[in-house]
């Protein structure tokens, strides 16, 4: 089987660290997520040649009493208060790669073709001390540095996301464990438990029309901080990844920076104090 890669870098602006109480639905744009460019923009893109077109989204959240979020299962609980990175995408119609300043740019794949239950959505989450980067060249022949088992996303790195064929109509909307998870050791990947994660899609009519993805890095502290020096946290660099399941499989990943911008709270309730795990 063929991969082709397509890979996006994202810069959130800084801003005032705010909370607002919200349910998330499976779409960031509707649920007031943070921006961060389009997945074939230059310096976004890094690389490949799945043209999948989407915004890419990320938010800070954490974790309130009551909410779907919270839950009680051992040492793999989620526990009011606990901070979450979340990041995900919204799929366009436009624009294309040669819309967004591409040298001439041909392919006989056209934009989201394709985004049924063949879809991986793959969320890479990185440690401050990673080297992933946009590509400073076209789509088809990006040269950005994005690959987690070579340990672009630094050692402690983590993937959640679902396997081909793995996105069925009946959990739209719904909070699901992802089906892949894995951390980057230093020498290469191990997996870990889905529990540390949550996914959460929107699919209609065979379509699968946006995407979010949740990390819980204060569980990931409580549980992994004592095997590794870094971990994923708000302000790291993460990546969004879309693989197409077909016979020739097209890969496509968006780089997030996710600078200290708006946060959501997981639930009900009213504002409350929002805490910052790292300076």
């Amino acid at each position: 089987m063929t991969h082709t890669r397509s890979l996006y870098m994202i810069t959130l602006a800084a801003g005032t660290l705010a909370c607002a109480a919200v349910a998330q639905t499976g779409n960031p744009l509707a649920d007031g997520w943070v921006s961060g460019g389009h997945s074939m923009q230059n310096g976004v893109y890094a690389r490949g040649a799945g043209l999948f077109s989407y915004d890419v989204f990320a938010q800070q959240l954490m974790v309130t009493s009551g909410s779907a979020f919270e839950s009680s299962d051992g040492a793999f609980s989620w526990l009011v208060g606990d901070e979450i990175v979340g990041v995900g995408g919204v799929f366009v119609s436009a624009p294309s790669a040669t819309d967004n300043g591409w040298a001439s740019y041909t392919t006989s794949v056209g934009n989201n073709d394709n985004v049924t239950s063949s879809l991986r959505m793959v969320s890479k989450f990185g440690v401050a001390e990673n080297s992933w980067s946009p590509s400073t060249v076209a789509p088809a022949s990006g040269n950005g540095s994005t690959s987690h088992s070579s340990g672009h996303g630094g050692t402690g790195s983590i993937i959640i996301g679902n396997t081909a064929a793995d996105v069925p109509n009946f959990a739209s909307g719904a909070l699901r464990l992802p089906t892949v998870a894995q951390i980057y050791t230093g020498s290469g990947v191990a997996n870990i438990d889905a529990r540390f994660g949550r996914m959460q899609y929107i699919h209609s009519n065979g379509i699968v029309s946006s995407w979010q993805a949740y990390l819980n890095v204060s569980l990931i502290e409580r549980e992994l901080g004592g095997s590794y020096a870094d971990l994923p946290a708000w302000g790291d660099r993460h990546s969004v990844a879309t693989q197409r399941g077909t016979n020739s499989t097209l890969l496509h990943d968006a780089l997030v920076v996710p600078t200290p911008g708006t946060a959501a709270l997981l639930g009900l309730g009213g504002l409350i104090a929002c805490r910052r795990r790292r300076g």
